[in-house]
């Protein structure tokens, strides 16, 4: 059991896992709230589909140019540009009043969504190398599990006491 963790005794490896478990609360509470917001403002269930799809989609197409580009550059300097783009459109959000209103801000979370999480998967495969690739990626996933599971929570807790708005700047924060 002390060699599962021996990974999690060097920064990098911190610092990666931390990426990942803020990144995976901010999406996964997009994922829900967003709708929520969407069709608290009149957005048909389907444009608010058609929308986070879209989100997902994109981001997920532009991690193979930033997984090229991150062979070639600083990844901890993309990792932090990343998600200054996406906490900009994350805030951005909060002002979301219409489905055409809705893509710039998910534009802006898309672009660094594919930068940082690119970034962050080629070092985790850097460090896989010394620590062993399935034991870092393993890391690097339960790091989001863990994320994916925390942020419908954490929203849900902002919502109830502070609304629908707050959740985003709170998501900004952290």
């Amino acid at each position: 059991l002390a060699n599962i963790f021996t990974p999690l005794s060097d920064p990098a490896v911190r610092a990666v896992c931390l990426f990942r478990f803020a990144n995976a609360v901010i999406v996964s509470s997009i994922m829900g709230f967003m709708p929520l917001m969407a069709a608290e403002r009149g957005v048909k269930m389907t444009s608010i589909g058609v929308i986070v799809s879209g989100f997902l989609l994109f981001s997920g197409f532009l991690q193979w140019p930033f997984g090229k580009l991150s062979d070639r550059v600083d990844r901890s300097r993309m990792i932090v540009a990343g998600q200054i783009l996406h906490v900009v459109g994350l805030v951005l959000m909060s002002w979301m009043t219409s489905r055409a209103g809705s893509w710039a801000p998910l534009f802006i979370m898309s672009v660094g969504t594919g930068v940082a999480v690119a970034a962050a998967t080629a070092e985790s495969g850097r460090l896989g190398r010394i620590y062993g690739h399935g034991a870092l990626i393993g890391l690097f996933n339960t790091a989001m599990s863990f994320g994916t599971a925390a942020g419908p929570l954490l929203a849900g807790f902002v919502l109830d006491h502070l609304g629908i708005r707050k959740v985003f700047f709170v998501l900004g924060i952290l």
